[in-house]
């Protein structure tokens, strides 16, 4: 039983390490706002497939007019709502 422990506490430990940004892109990814993400699952418990997950994005699109972050478990997710944020200059 220990040693399952600690396989699982080294097994959360690798996921971490190698499934998570950089530190450098992390500290420049605590700018943009959004909902606080718990450890290890982001803000998937704040998602709900269905009619509930399009009531929240229109709760965060209230709550962060623009552009947010949201984190599903290790990847975060940058959501923008704002057309004129989204446009690509074409013209070089």
């Amino acid at each position: 039983m220990f040693a399952t422990i600690i396989l699982g506490i080294l097994l959360l430990y690798i996921m971490y390490k190698y499934l998570s940004p950089d530190p450098e892109t992390r500290k420049m990814l605590e700018k943009v706002p959004g909902p606080k993400p718990l450890p290890l699952i982001g803000n998937a418990h704040q998602l709900r497939m269905g009619h509930d997950y399009f009531l929240q994005t229109l709760e965060w699109a209230r709550e962060f007019p623009g552009i947010w972050l949201i984190w599903l478990a290790y990847r975060p997710e940058l959501v923008i709502h704002n057309a004129q944020l989204a446009e690509v200059n074409t013209l070089a």
